[in-house]
């Protein structure tokens, strides 16, 4: 038995190995099946990170593809605001232009309307006097029963000489008017008898000369004479001396090359002289010191290059209207204009001005109201120049060669200005032009009466496009506030307020070791901190 059992046990064995290998061949294909399942997880997997991949790029496009028709809209939109903003602007020029145009309307209505009235009044005088006006007479009587004449027009005829016989009996003239005809020579006593003449016409004439006589017996009433648009080369100072009761004498538009002291001696009543349009070069000292109580001077229309720092002595305390425009003028006559402390009209319009000292109006600019300095060439204003000019209404800086005007050089003047003219000067539209539509606006809340008719413009340097200054796109031009700002202290706690521009820089309240610029940034470095403004 026991043999039997031995020879069994090695198939027994045998089948046991096959039973265990086919079992490890079976996990060994289970394992396969378990990694081949993994894998195809693992491959499904990376598929579905791929597809949400896929998805969330899709996703991020589409979100690009809408963020970027956002922007288009956006664009579109501010595009369609820029283009409303201009038409808004365009229709608001157009209605101030339509504004202008009946305002303009009106007033010329209203002067038509005046001329027609003062043509009215002129006929109602004309035919209560004596008018001979027009008929081309050689010579003229005046009948007895026109004796007591007060008004006699003779002009506009053929007259060589004056009527003196004609006129030796009207007593009672006051106005006589003998313009227009061709008077060369006033002899001595022309106007003998004519005890009560107030007023001389004898403009447009051939005159050249005046004997000394000439106006002998028109001193006691005599108020206004015109010897304009004469051929007259020299002033005829010992005919005019004994008038010492005339106010008004026009010389303009004769051939008058020099004028020298002494020549208005004699006439210290008078209140208004006219020299302009002659062929004067230059205003020597103390040629109007006879006439004290002049009020007014017109020089202009002649070629005046050099006036003494005397030629105004003698009218300091009544001089108040001064014109000295078209003329050869290179500078402000500063020196010859500071006695002139009454000053209230000072014109120095198309001279050749090309720059302007900072002082030129101290000594004599707190009285004027009035100011012309247009066409000529100017190009910069100083930052202090209107710092005297504390009553200043009017000021007309047109048609120079101005291409910024900051707010600092008009700053002194912004509470009495009423009128201002930039027009016709190559302004670069800037912040510092910010003052010019802010003043339009507080002249109109201060319901002043000024018309603005002309419109100035400026042009943005980048698009090379004209602007008018009151309607400049602020909103591109990076305006913040204003160039005035607190400063912020450190270390003593105390504040202060920066002043003036470049070049002039106060800070109250601190100590400032240094300072310096930066672009277009202010900055400081010492006992404080201070906040950066623009300039």
């Amino acid at each position: 038995m026991e043999s039997s059992v031995a020879s069994l046990r090695p198939p027994e064995q045998e089948q046991e190995q096959e039973q265990e290998q086919e079992q490890e061949q079976e996990q060994e294909q289970e394992q396969e099946q378990e990694q081949e399942q993994e894998q195809e997880q693992e491959q499904e997997q990376e598929q579905e990170q791929e597809q949400e991949q896929e998805q969330e790029q899709e996703q991020e496009q589409e979100q690009e593809q809408e963020q970027e028709q956002e922007q288009e809209q956006e664009q579109e939109q501010e595009q369609e605001q820029e283009q409303e903003q201009e038409q808004e602007q365009e229709q608001e020029q157009e209605q101030e232009q339509e504004q202008e145009q009946e305002q303009e309307q009106e007033q010329e209505q209203e002067q038509e309307q005046e001329q027609e009235q003062e043509q009215e009044q002129e006929q109602e005088q004309e035919q209560e006097q004596k008018n001979v006006q027009g008929f081309s007479y050689e010579r003229i009587d005046v009948p007895s029963q026109c004796r007591g004449l007060t008004q006699l027009d003779v002009s506009q005829n053929q007259l060589m000489t004056v009527p003196s016989s004609a006129l030796k009996n009207l007593h009672h003239l006051l106005i006589l008017n003998l313009n227009h005809n061709r008077i060369s020579v006033i002899h001595n006593r022309a106007f003998e008898g004519l005890d009560t003449l107030e007023i001389l016409t004898i403009y447009e004439n051939k005159l050249s000369s005046i004997e000394p006589d000439a106006f002998r017996g028109l001193d006691k009433k005599l108020k206004r004479l015109n010897l304009g648009g004469n051929e007259l080369t020299a002033v005829p100072q010992k005919a005019l001396a004994i008038l010492d009761m005339l106010r008004k004498l026009e010389l303009q538009e004769n051939r008058l090359k020099t004028i020298k002291e002494g020549d208005f001696e004699g006439l210290q009543n008078l209140d208004s002289l006219i020299l302009a349009h002659n062929q004067l070069t230059e205003v020597p000292a103390r040629v109007f010191s006879h006439v004290i109580l002049l009020n007014s001077l017109e020089l202009e229309g002649n070629s005046i290059s050099y006036i003494d720092k005397d030629a105004f002595e003698g009218l300091e305390e009544n001089l108040q209207y001064l014109r000295l425009g078209d003329n050869n003028l290179h500078r402000i006559p500063s020196e010859a204009l500071r006695p002139l402390h009454r000053l209230r009209h000072l014109d120095l319009r198309s001279n050749n001005i090309s720059s302007i000292n900072e002082d030129a109006f101290v000594g004599f600019g707190d009285s004027i109201t009035f100011l012309n300095l247009q066409k000529n060439d100017i190009k910069v204003l100083p930052a202090l120049v209107f710092e005297n000019l504390n009553s200043l209404e009017t000021l007309s800086i047109q048609n120079n060669k101005l291409t910024r005007i900051p707010e600092e050089v008009m700053e002194p003047i912004m509470d009495s200005l009423r009128v201002v003219d930039i027009m016709d000067n190559p302004l670069i539209c800037s912040c510092e032009l910010v003052w010019f539509p802010n003043l339009l606006r507080d002249l109109k809340n201060r319901d002043d009466e000024m018309t603005q008719k002309k419109r100035p413009m400026c042009t943005m340097a980048n698009e090379h496009r004209e602007y008018y200054v009151q309607t400049m796109p602020l909103e591109r031009m990076n305006c913040v506030g204003k160039k005035y700002q607190t400063s912020s202290l450190s270390g003593n706690g105390q504040s202060g307020r920066i002043h003036g521009g470049p070049g002039a820089l106060t800070v109250a309240g601190m100590a400032v070791a240094t300072a310096g610029v930066v672009g277009r940034q202010l900055w400081m470095a010492g006992a404080g901190v201070c906040q950066y403004y623009y300039y």
